[in-house]
């Protein structure tokens, strides 16, 4: 990996851009595919202290795959994206409305367009020193010019911390997703949940032992095909025996 950035600032105003190079399977394996990726990106972000901090960014990615073994499908595609987000950080909450759009083209296809739209919601709020509450809200749509598919994926969650000292930490996460496309073929949604409780039974500057409870449900129907369905609950004791 490869990597050259960059930052600039002058009163409220910050400037920050970088480019780089990547790849994997360096050795060379003759059953595997070498993928490259070049980036940059740019972006431009204004703070004023006691106001929303507004950023602009431009990212460019190039993918394209090396050493293809026999029966691999070579790859080589472009995507441009361009987002703008607010945020807002005080004490007790944050918040980020962040609005995305990509153009990505398969230069092996005769540079076939995918446009993407995503806006996302995140916030984390403080009513009690020991209480952290993090929303999310999501969605997502993307529309294929060659075939003319549509396909939405609207998707939520929420984390919720409790944390009465150093000994105790209890923690509930849910979530939920869907993806839905205009020809009726893809029609799923996902809906899960888990809870923690983490306990130091014996809190020493030398060592730590942690014991966890963990219990989690997900569950998994396909519209289209009801078959399909998956549905599981699982439950976790950990213990972590620790040097610090």
């Amino acid at each position: 990996m490869r990597e050259v950035w960059g930052e600039w600032k002058t009163g409220w105003t910050t400037l920050r851009s970088a480019i780089g190079q990547q790849w994997n399977n360096v050795a060379g394996d003759a059953t595997r595919s070498r993928l490259e990726q070049t980036y940059g990106r740019i972006g431009l972000a204004w703070k004023r202290p006691t106001w929303p901090e507004a950023t602009l960014t431009y990212a460019r990615n190039s993918l394209s795959s090396a050493l293809d073994p026999l029966g691999i499908t070579p790859q080589k595609n472009q995507n441009h994206t361009l987002e703008g987000a607010l945020a807002y950080n005080s004490l007790r909450w944050n918040v980020r409305l962040a609005s995305s759009y990509l153009l990505g083209s398969d230069l092996l296809h005769g540079g076939a367009e995918t446009t993407a739209r995503l806006q996302v919601f995140t916030a984390a709020f403080r009513p009690l020193n020991t209480v952290t509450i993090a929303p999310t809200l999501g969605y997502r749509e993307e529309a294929n010019s060659w075939s003319g598919l549509r396909i939405t994926s609207p998707s939520a969650s929420v984390t919720l911390q409790y944390r009465n000292n150093q000994q105790l930490l209890i923690s509930a996460m849910g979530n939920y997703a869907g993806t839905r496309s205009s020809d009726g073929l893809i029609d799923t949604e996902q809906a899960g949940g888990k809870g923690i409780l983490t306990w130091d039974l014996q809190p020493s500057q030398a060592w730590t032992t942690l014991v966890s409870f963990e219990a989690g449900y997900n569950r998994m129907a396909n519209h289209v095909t009801p078959s399909a369905d998956t549905e599981d609950i699982s439950g976790v004791i950990r213990l972590v025996l620790a040097v610090l």
